[in-house]
């Protein structure tokens, strides 16, 4: 399991972190890894020894993009719990490495999920949130046929909505439409 941000209490990692302690009591060699930095690591540390998961939960600090994206292909499975987050980039990021995500259904992840590329979780309560997500993890875990079909879902997604030859050429399409428009007087 992988997740990816800056360690702020935004971003939720104590709540993945929660949902991988539950979580990892069902499945004793599943292994946790979140790569960020920031004013949480210290608690986010502290959390993870409190909960008895040294050894299977660890936080490494930033590493270049490419070895991130690297780190997406090798996961099964790509967390990101952000309580709010405009734009969740690296949620697209772990779609296009073909991984399948559970996130909030809040915000830029929330509206970048759809049904076929991860599982949203509705935000009620911290307890709702780590208990349905461990669940999610779980049915990822025990149904591997669906898990990678949600990661071919999670790739196809990110081709075609947030390739960037893709979206350039829709942009391009847009004004060659405004300006050969009659009204349209340049």
């Amino acid at each position: 399991v992988l997740s990816a941000g800056r360690l702020v209490p935004l971003k939720g990692f104590d709540l993945a972190i929660r949902t991988f302690k539950v979580f990892a009591g069902k499945r004793p060699n599943a292994e946790f890894t979140i790569v960020g930095d920031g004013p949480e690591l210290a608690t986010l540390q502290k959390l993870i020894l409190d909960l008895g998961l040294e050894g299977r939960a660890r936080i490494e600090k930033w590493m270049p993009r490419e070895q991130l994206l690297g780190a997406m292909r090798d996961c099964d499975v790509f967390i990101f719990l952000s309580l709010r987050d405009g734009g969740g980039l690296v949620v697209i990021e772990a779609m296009a490495a073909g991984r399948p995500v559970v996130c909030l259904g809040l915000g830029g992840p929330g509206l970048h999920l759809v049904e076929g590329c991860g599982i949203k979780i509705p935000a009620r309560s911290p307890e709702q949130v780590v208990e349905a997500a461990a669940a999610a993890m779980e049915l990822l875990d025990k149904d591997i046929d669906f898990c990678e079909c949600l990661g071919r879902g999670a790739r196809q997604r990110a081709a075609e909505v947030y390739d960037w030859n893709r979206v350039s050429g829709q942009i391009m399409k847009i004004y060659e439409d405004v300006l050969a428009s009659p009204s349209c007087k340049v």
